[in-house]
Order: structure tokens, then sequence, then C-alpha cells
């Protein structure tokens, strides 16, 4: 089993203007991307065990009973319970709310309803985007309860095939600086208008990745903390191995976005 792969990652640029990402139609993106060759780390080669509340990531067991992922009811029915229970009993949260979800399926077109992988590092979305999601689904005066407390942002990252290419890179979060996230913007289409951070490359940075993900497995992302003093802005992004074969079937994902109250 190789230790690390080196391979190239797309880094933001710093730069005047609000950079404005399109999900789709991402030619009209306003952001600069500069590509670096980095080691990346195989976290199932490490003797030390990664952990949300050290590392801001953590690979665990997650075996789903949702087959029919492109079905956003199904995803809501089956996927939601599942992965909320499942996060609250790892960072043991009062309350977990799923609040978006992205299917990933390299397979298909690129659309608002299949957004394929991401192959720039990021931090999903700013803490002003989190509020408005938790007032667009709580009731106003419960949701100023929970602001006023702490709470936290987390990506779930669930196959839903064997990966075989495009596997996703994480940031150790000790190694993620404030000074090197950049805001950026999605405008408003389908989807509410959202505010995300690019990462610009600093060699401290330290990345890994779990190879040959299966079906049973997922990988938790710490996103943001309103406590500052704990682990977050976990960068992440899709690359390309250079220890894929050929014949790699397409990568099929789902992205469970949740925010946890404590």
């Amino acid at each position: 089993m190789s230790e690390s792969v080196e391979a190239e990652l797309r880094f933001t640029v710093p730069q005047n203007d609000q950079t404005v990402v399109y999900m789709v139609g991402y030619e009209c993106a306003t952001i600069t991307l500069e590509s670096r060759k980095v080691e990346i780390a195989n976290g199932r080669a490490c003797q030390k065990k990664f952990s949300i509340e050290t590392n801001g990531f953590e690979l665990i067991a997650y075996t789903s009973e949702l087959t029919d992922f492109r079905n956003p009811d199904a995803v809501h029915r089956i996927f939601k319970p599942e992965a909320e229970q499942i996060l609250k009993r790892l960072i043991g949260a009062s309350r977990i709310l799923m609040f978006h979800h992205v299917v990933r399926d390299m397979a298909g077109a690129r659309s608002d309803d299949n957004l394929t992988a991401s192959t720039n590092t990021h931090v999903d979305h700013d803490q002003a985007t989190y509020e408005s999601h938790i007032r667009r689904c709580l009731p106003a005066g419960e949701a100023d309860a929970l602001l006023s407390r702490r709470w936290a942002a987390y990506s779930i990252w669930k196959p839903m095939a064997p990966v075989e290419q495009l596997p996703l890179a994480v940031c150790d979060a000790r190694t993620v600086f404030e000074e090197n996230l950049i805001s950026r913007t999605r405008p408003a289409g389908p989807h509410p208008q959202r505010g995300g951070l690019g990462v610009a490359f600093n060699p401290k940075q330290r990345w890994f990745y779990f190879p040959d993900m299966t079906i049973d497995e997922a990988l938790v992302l710490k996103i943001w903390d309103t406590d500052r003093n704990l682990p977050q802005w976990v960068a992440h992004s899709a690359f390309v191995d250079p220890t894929s074969k050929r014949d790699a079937r397409p990568r099929v994902a789902l992205d469970g976005r949740f925010i946890a109250f404590y």
C-alpha cells in the first residue's frame, strides 16, 4: 500500500474583487485558480487515527439503506434520518439538522441536480450562509434560540459506488488558516444564493485521502464551528489520482450538509 501520492490540487488565487462561482456554466466564474503539485498522504497507511475533534475529519463505517439516491424524496426519507443519527452519536450534539444534499454522479450530465465532482480546494459555506439555512428551515423563535448557542456545520461524503477515480482529498484542520480562506459567492438560481470559501495554497497544509472507499464507508468533515478554539474549515477537493486504473468506473457520491446544535 502506497504511503502517499503526488498529485495536482487547484487552489484559489487571491484577487481584489469578490469571486463568483457558478455550479453550472462554470466557464462564467470569475474565480482564478492555480494548480500545485502536493503530497497527499494515504490515510489508510497512517498509524495515527484521524478524528473529528483533532483533525476535523473522520472515516466511518456507514452502510445505508438508500438505493435510489437520485430521488430527493428517498434521500430525505432514508438517508436524512440515518445520517443525522450517525452524526449525533459521533459528535455528541443535542440536535442535528440536514438542510441540503448534493448528488455527484460523474456518469451523468452536470446540472443543478447533479453537480459532479468539485475539483478545486474549498470550504463549503461561510457562517452567514449556514445561519440563513437555519432560519430557512426552522421557525423564527426556534432559530433565534438555537443561534444563541454553540453550533457547528458538517458534511458527510458518502460513496454510492466503489470509488475508483477522483477520490476526495481532505486537509487536516490544524493546517488550514483563516488568512488562506477566500470568500466566494454562488449567485441565486434554482437554489438560494450561497457564500463559500476558496482556499489559497500554503506549504504548511497537510493533505490526506482514503483510497478505494466503498459503499460501506463515509467521510465526515467539520466545516464550521462557532467555537473558534476547535478544529474546523476542513478544506477538501476531488483530485486525479495517478494510481487510478484506466478503466475506472465513474465516481458516484452523495454529499449531505448538516448543522449540529450543542
